[in-house]
């Protein structure tokens, strides 16, 4: 496929490069003077000449261009066919286009002008200052997480006391139920012994 393509080309560049020689024939012809051959620019035959041959050794020798004229080959079937070509919009579509959405176009620029009108509130002196408030509100960020943890430990702490408290409310108040329960016995042995005495 490459190959093809550079001989292709290679056609396309000698066609031209005739055509530029018939062209300079035509323009200085017989008034070219062989002393002035040697002081005239080089013919741009050759130039255009020794261009193709580098093309076509670029083409057949380096491998990146080799796969840039397979993949050309490839799509340009499809880029030169007819269902390409439909799918192009024209000029006067696109600017039907255009026109069918004009006031659509118009509201988005009303939009976009208010929007424009809101910059004054975004670029204030305030906005201005926040990198200082920022760099003055890190130290009391630092703080502030700083303090949280002393407070998860003193919350720990004191969850540890309230526990240490409610078993000792717990303790004594069996203790409590226990002295009652050994007086409650004590007075009802007094109240029969002073009852047997009578």
């Amino acid at each position: 496929v490459c190959v093809c393509v550079c001989v292709k080309m290679e056609s396309q560049v000698h066609l031209l490069a005739d055509r530029v020689t018939q062209l300079e024939h035509l323009v200085f012809g017989s008034r070219v003077q062989q002393e002035d051959a040697a002081k005239a620019k080089p013919p741009v035959g050759p130039v255009i000449a020794a261009v193709n041959d580098r093309m076509t050794s670029l083409a057949t020798k380096n491998p990146v261009v080799k796969n840039f004229w397979a993949a050309f080959a490839d799509i340009s079937a499809l880029l030169n066919g007819p269902a390409f070509q439909d799918a192009v919009i024209s000029t006067k579509t696109k600017e039907d286009i255009i026109l069918t959405a004009e006031s659509s176009l118009k509201e988005i620029a009303e939009q976009l002008k208010e929007l424009d009108s809101y910059t004054e509130f975004l670029n204030t002196g305030a906005q201005q200052e926040l990198p200082n408030v920022a760099a003055k509100i890190l130290p009391l960020e630092q703080l502030t997480l700083t303090s949280r943890d002393d407070v998860d430990a003193l919350s720990k702490r004191t969850a540890a006391v309230l526990g240490s408290y409610n078993e000792i409310v717990a303790l004594l108040s069996r203790k409590f139920l226990l002295w009652d329960q050994a007086l409650s016995a004590l007075e009802r042995r007094v109240s029969a012994n002073a009852l047997a005495a009578e």
